[in-house]
């Protein structure tokens, strides 16, 4: 009898509550939300509060489309945390994302970018309220067009990025 209580006990644990996860947790699930080929406007605005919430929802439909496709080539290789700083209800994470870019289905060079995640905690979850790039470095495996440039460095035309590169 006291090991069928136990037992009880010990599957109600396990299955009974969910706990919440932590903010680093949260950053992992949405950045694997991201690239899963999965994401929805609706998907990342469950996710996120504050200026990313707003940012999402003045986010034309198309240009949605636009970066949930590119998203869904990227294939992520390495996500580390750096650095952490958190309070009581609002967390900053640095971390180092590490991926590889694709042209034309194949891999021409490698990026590592290192970010800031501002995460608020609301009603128990944490969600993402911004995130700012910090530095960015590129290895190319063969050269990088303007197009490239341009749409890892989101809002430049061609134009204008073959005039950054050439400065």
């Amino acid at each position: 009898m006291r090991f069928f209580f136990l037992s009880c006990f010990i599957l109600l644990g396990f299955f009974g509550c969910k706990s919440a996860s932590g903010p680093e947790e949260s950053l992992r699930e949405y950045i694997d939300y991201a690239v899963s080929g999965n994401a929805t406007k609706d998907g990342f605005m469950e996710r996120s509060t504050a200026s990313l919430l707003t940012a999402l929802e003045r986010m034309d439909q198309g240009d949605f489309d636009d970066y949930a496709k590119e998203m869904a080539h990227v294939d992520k290789k390495r996500m580390k945390i750096n650095n952490k700083n958190c309070q009581e209800e609002k967390c900053f994470i640095t971390y180092t994302i590490s991926y590889d870019g694709k042209s034309n289905e194949k891999s021409v060079y490698s990026i590592e970018v290192r970010k800031i995640a501002e995460l608020h905690q609301i009603d128990e979850e944490w969600k993402l309220a911004s995130i700012n790039n910090v530095k960015s470095h590129y290895d190319g495996t063969s050269e990088i067009t303007d197009e490239d440039f341009a749409r890892e460095n989101s809002g430049l035309t061609p134009d204008e990025a073959q005039s950054l590169r050439e400065k």
